[in-house]
């Protein structure tokens, strides 16, 4: 997983680059998952009431370093903006996945469960078919971990914010 920047009070994640990486998607949805529980427990201990949504879409992007001066990585195209929407259009505590990503989650990783949302209207796309993701049973999720020390849990949430948003994309 690779954190490519902070939007305001978005958090901007990718999987599979700049290295192509075979269970991307698998990646960044356990990352996602993780955040809810992280936050939840924070909730619970601190009394707080913090919502955060996620939302994750999975295609290709365009990379790069952009700056003259001070460098900074990047990505652009469709597929962000996707994942941007999933987040933008989900609902609090929620992970809201496209249909792409739920297709590819369903077919390689047994960990989750899926409810559709059906088609909504997505600004800029119009009408989507979505999904929430929802872990199942802690015994599958054992089955088939995933690396998670790059991960800066400091960075992930902030107590000052009734909201965090986070953006997850995969690269196809």
């Amino acid at each position: 997983l690779e954190k490519i920047k902070t939007i305001g009070d978005a958090y901007m994640v990718a999987a599979g680059l700049p290295q192509p990486q075979t269970n991307h998607v698998s990646a960044v949805a356990a990352m996602a998952v993780e955040m809810q529980e992280t936050l939840a427990d924070f909730n619970a201990q601190t009394g707080q009431d913090i919502s955060l949504r996620i939302g994750i879409h999975t295609g290709p992007v365009v990379a790069g370093v952009i700056g003259l001066k001070k460098f900074a990585y990047d990505l652009w195209g469709d597929t962000v903006n996707t994942a941007s929407r999933m987040e933008s259009h989900g609902i609090p505590n929620g992970i809201q996945i496209s249909e792409v990503t739920y297709h590819r989650l369903r077919d390689s990783d047994a960990r989750y469960d899926f409810r559709s949302r059906g088609p909504i209207l997505i600004k800029g796309k119009g009408p989507m078919v979505t999904y929430l993701l929802e872990p199942c049973s802690p015994e599958l999720a054992e089955e088939q971990p995933v690396d998670k020390t790059k991960l800066d849990s400091k960075s992930v949430i902030p107590t000052n914010l009734q909201q965090l948003r986070s953006v997850g994309i995969s690269k196809e």
